[in-house]
């Protein structure tokens, strides 16, 4: 078996399905309360991401702590969100993030083996955390709670398809436009009830669905068997949903 069929064929478990399912569905509910709230729904689900990363990265040192602090600027740009939703401080705590990365690396003892692929395990973490960090500026903006909904559709359509059709006998590609289609008619949904253009939230619903698949697919690239990790893997899908509320509220209040 090549290494991409070994990729292919790694399964999700049902604690991080559990766990994507139960972060978006935090997310969405926290967004009526506004950007403060979802704010600190981000930064818990950061934590529990930083708990299990370190079963996720090729050394231990220094990881969890890093993944922590970044989480916590992070998370502290989205509470402090102004009344536009204008992410002015996130770019910055990206930076500073990733500072604190390498000062780490540069304080290790262990002979500093890998120092690359910590690094970049790191950056990786940042990213997903960024893009989780992007919901609670998208919770200060018109249309936020549709929008949020749809997404969490898209999210959990993402995970729960992919758990039903592994274990079938079916191709697992068929989770991914599966899941899209059903998190398209989730915006479809959402925007008849809601009077917003269905056809913007049936694209919001698929982006949601195929980002979840993409990040599960980075992560998931060995066989992971510490219950914290399967958390922190379903917390990365959650948190990928973010970024697209962001986008989608932009693009309906323009």
């Amino acid at each position: 078996m090549s290494t991409e069929e070994a990729v292919a064929e790694t399964p999700l478990s049902a604690v991080s399905a559990a766990a994507a399912t139960v972060g978006a569905v935090l997310l969405a509910a926290l967004t009526p309360a506004g950007p403060v709230w979802v704010g600190i729904g981000v930064l818990v689900l950061g934590l529990l991401l930083a708990l299990g990363w370190l079963a996720l990265s090729p050394t231990r040192w220094g990881i969890r702590q890093v993944v922590a602090i970044g989480a916590v600027l992070i998370a502290a740009c989205g509470i402090g969100s102004d009344a536009g939703g204008h992410p002015h401080w996130l770019a910055l705590a990206l930076a500073g993030s990733l500072v604190i990365a390498f000062l780490v690396q540069l304080l290790r003892t262990d002979g500093r083996a890998d120092v690359v692929g910590s690094l970049a395990s790191c950056a990786l973490a940042f990213a997903v955390l960024a893009c989780g960090g992007l919901a609670p500026f998208a919770a200060a903006r018109p249309h936020a709670v549709p929008v949020a909904w749809t997404v969490t559709i898209g999210v959990v359509a993402s995970v729960l398809t992919r758990l039903a059709v592994q274990r079938t006998s079916l191709d697992l590609e068929w989770a991914v436009p599966v899941a899209m289609v059903v998190g398209g008619i989730g915006g479809v949904i959402i925007a008849g009830g809601t009077g917003l253009a269905w056809n913007r939230l049936l694209l919001v619903g698929m982006l949601a669905a195929g980002l979840a698949h993409a990040v599960r697919r980075v992560l998931l690239t060995a066989a992971v068997r510490d219950r914290a990790a399967h958390v922190a893997v379903g917390v990365a899908i959650a948190l990928s949903g973010g970024v697209i509320a962001y986008a989608a509220t932009w693009w309906l209040n323009r």
